[in-house]
């Protein structure tokens, strides 16, 4: 019965359809009723009451499946970023940011050394500089250099080998270590995350941007980082298998805190240095493969009127991290030192007014034919720069633009 309302509602929709928007879906969740409405934003299913439809703006040629709230990605592995402080093999990590149904678990692995103090100087230290090897624990050991003086450690230097621990030493305040001849030498050592698996792969209708941070450790670790890469749970209404998935990742470019408006042609990046620009990308389903985005959104959370509205912008995707030549970042003309082979496709982005919220967002759609399939690089990702086609006013400083595709794995 629930997948008889399902196919009744899509066929209303499709024949109410009009030319508007193209974000839409049908979704069911258990518990509330019958087949809900999804606009494909973030947003929450809104309960349609018996007997009523709905307008499908601008429909695809096969149903946007979802599952739940939306179409939800779901974590596959997650690299470590930056390894944080006090993590031991066990804690899990709970991870924040994106749109979800559940968060995203991982369990620590493996950790590594990230700092360490001399606890105990000890003694017999031949020579005056050499490596300290640590005693404890399960897996690869650390190594660190150190100097000597009168026979004992004076002083610490480099981490050699961090480590690849699965049983983090056995006293992080007091780690035996030997080398050159020291006896009775002990340091406090801080472990940080070096691998984690996952456990609970959560459900996202809007993946967070890399690298995640975490909200919760089971232990007593902070400041790990991670990217993720995402699979898409099977798409399911009522018990009905639809295809193909579809996902909304983002990319964001976190904007300079200078306010002058943009030139028409000029690059739109993080840093008016090129060596310190980073280009964002977002993660597609499988890694060294084709997607088709058929279209997109760009988000900017300026609140100034007449900073980005009815402005156009440019999104470029590439499968490698293209190089800005120097003098050519943000506020400055479009050029490259490498990557320009690996161009992948053209997006123009047209603004609307802006939202009483503060808001504005444009409707990006594709320079070449209905949709583009541009190929993913190893690591899954798509790379993406900006350049403002017809200018901009006046910006507030620190702000974002953040570009979310609509990607058909």
């Amino acid at each position: 019965m629930r997948a008889l309302k399902f196919l009744a509602a899509l066929v209303i929709g499709l024949m109410l359809a009009s030319v508007a928007k193209p974000a839409w879906a049908l979704c069911y969740v258990a518990g509330a009723g019958d087949i809900q409405y999804y606009d494909g934003r973030g947003d929450a299913c809104v309960t349609l009451a018996t007997g009523s439809s709905v307008t499908i703006n601008n429909p695809p040629t096969a149903p946007v499946p979802v599952s739940g709230n939306g179409v939800p990605s779901q974590v596959a592995s997650a690299a470590v970023v930056a390894a944080g402080t006090i993590y031991a093999p066990a804690d899990t990590i709970t991870l924040t940011g994106g749109s979800f149904t559940t968060a995203a678990v991982l369990t620590v692995t493996d950790t590594k050394l990230v700092s360490a103090t001399v606890n105990n100087a000890g003694s017999t230290c031949s020579g005056s500089s050499g490596t300290l090897t640590g005693t404890t624990g399960t897996g690869t050991k650390f190594q660190i250099a150190a100097t000597y003086s009168g026979g004992v450690v004076s002083g610490l230097g480099a981490i050699s080998v961090a480590g690849d621990y699965t049983v983090n030493p056995t006293s992080l305040a007091a780690e035996p270590v030997t080398g050159n001849s020291c006896t009775g030498v002990t340091l406090g050592v801080v472990m940080g995350a070096l691998k984690a698996s996952v456990t609970t792969a959560g459900s996202y209708i809007v993946a967070p941007l890399n690298p995640v941070s975490q909200s919760a450790s089971s232990g007593s670790g902070t400041g790990a980082t991670w990217n993720l890469s995402y699979t898409t749970a099977a798409n399911v209404i009522g018990g009905v298998a639809l295809g193909p998935v579809t996902t909304a990742p983002s990319a964001q470019i976190a904007l300079t805190s200078v306010t002058t408006a943009y030139t028409a042609g000029w690059v739109i990046a993080n840093s008016a240095t090129a060596a310190s620009v980073t280009i964002p990308y977002f993660a597609v389903n499988v890694a060294n493969s084709t997607v088709g985005i058929p279209y997109g959104r760009l988000v900017s959370d300026d609140p100034l009127s007449t900073a980005w509205a009815t402005q156009t912008v440019q999104v470029d995707l590439w499968n490698t991290a293209p190089v800005y030549a120097t003098a050519h970042a943000d506020r400055a003309t479009f050029s490259l030192t490498s990557g320009a082979q690996t161009h992948e496709a053209t997006f123009t982005c047209l603004f609307g007014a802006i939202q009483t919220d503060g808001a504005v967002s444009a409707e990006c759609t594709p320079n070449s034919g209905a949709t583009y399939f541009p190929t993913a690089d190893a690591s899954a990702h798509l790379y993406v720069t900006m350049i403002a086609s017809t200018g901009s006013g006046v910006v507030t400083a620190s702000k974002h633009l953040t570009f979310i595709p609509k990607v058909i794995n």
